[in-house]
């Protein structure tokens, strides 16, 4: 596991170049030390990985342009979805042909990598999506009883 040995020597020369041990820290310092190893680990300049950024940034901004069309908003969150719950059958497939597209393996078993720059982003922009479609409803309930009481009628109607 090529990755997995990457990951750790990036961790730990993180960790060392802020002075400290693998056991010591606070929690939320842990993270970040974590964090900044896996950014260390991963070579950002590799065109694929460039290409799933920037396809999730137009994802997102997709989503925000659209936000007032429910419509358009349920298929996207339905496709953020999908693609989440493939995540394991494209870890498969990465780890099968990484020679062919990437400069080192990222595709672990336990599916780190694929968790972190594919699903995170999909989930996130997914809980965006939620919470739009949610404030839609809520504002065509309020419009319904708005409407309700100007014209008098009652709800068992």
């Amino acid at each position: 596991m090529e990755f997995d040995r990457l990951f750790a020597q990036a961790i730990d020369e993180a960790m060392q170049s802020i002075g400290r041990t693998r056991s010591g820290g606070s929690p939320w310092q842990r993270a970040v030390d974590m964090w900044i190893g896996f950014y260390k680990a991963v070579d950002w300049s590799e065109n694929w990985l460039r290409i799933l950024l920037l396809s999730h940034a137009l994802l997102f901004v997709t989503v925000a342009v659209t936000r007032k069309n429910e419509r358009v908003q349920i298929v996207l969150f339905c496709f953020c979805a999908a693609i989440v719950f493939a995540a394991e059958l494209i870890n498969n497939l990465g780890r099968e042909s990484w020679e062919t597209f990437a400069g080192q393996n990222y595709f672990d078993s336990r599916g780190l990598f694929i968790t972190v720059v594919l699903s995170t982003p999909l989930l996130i922009t997914a809980l965006f999506i939620l919470v739009n479609i949610l404030l839609i409803m809520v504002a065509m309930m309020i419009e319904i009883a708005r409407r309700r009481r100007e014209t008098g009628v009652k709800k068992n109607q």
